[in-house]
């Protein structure tokens, strides 16, 4: 039972994966995403052939994908960030991080939407291979032994 209401969430997330991919291309990551606390958000962005999901902690200028000359009026002091930590796309992962030392961080994490899509397919997958299995096997079958009572 608990295996079939994992593969029934696995299955709408899956779909709501589905339906973002095809958003992606005509969302504004700043202006539409979901917020699940004062400094976390999340989004999609990019295009049919390369959806991508972005977490990243400010709505100003985030999600961050490039370099900080200067930044004028925010919280990195008007100049460019003291510490930056990146790597590029590597495999569908970009990460990108900014620490000034007034304390003003911003992060940013994109990570291809196929990778999402992939970890929720594996429920519903093995759900259906269980099933499929049970069908063609008839496993399992319940068997009643009766006992023998003195």
């Amino acid at each position: 039972m608990l295996f079939q209401i994992l593969a029934a969430v696995s299955t709408v997330v899956l779909g709501s994966l589905m339906i973002l991919w095809f958003l992606a291309q005509s969302i504004e990551p700043r202006s539409q995403h979901l917020s699940l606390g004062s400094g976390f958000h999340v989004s999609a962005s990019g295009s049919m052939a390369k959806p991508r999901l972005d977490f990243f902690n400010d709505t100003v200028y985030g999600p961050y994908r490039g370099g900080i000359i200067s930044v004028s009026g925010s919280g990195g002091g008007g100049g460019g960030p003291d510490t930056t930590y990146y790597f590029g796309d590597v495999a569908g992962i970009y990460y990108r991080y900014f620490y000034w030392r007034t304390g003003a961080v911003w992060w940013t994490l994109s990570v291809s939407m196929f990778y999402p899509i992939v970890i929720a397919c594996v429920v519903p997958v093995a759900w259906m291979i269980r099933r499929v299995g049970k069908r063609r096997t008839g496993f399992p079958v319940e068997v009643n032994v009766p006992t023998q009572e003195s």
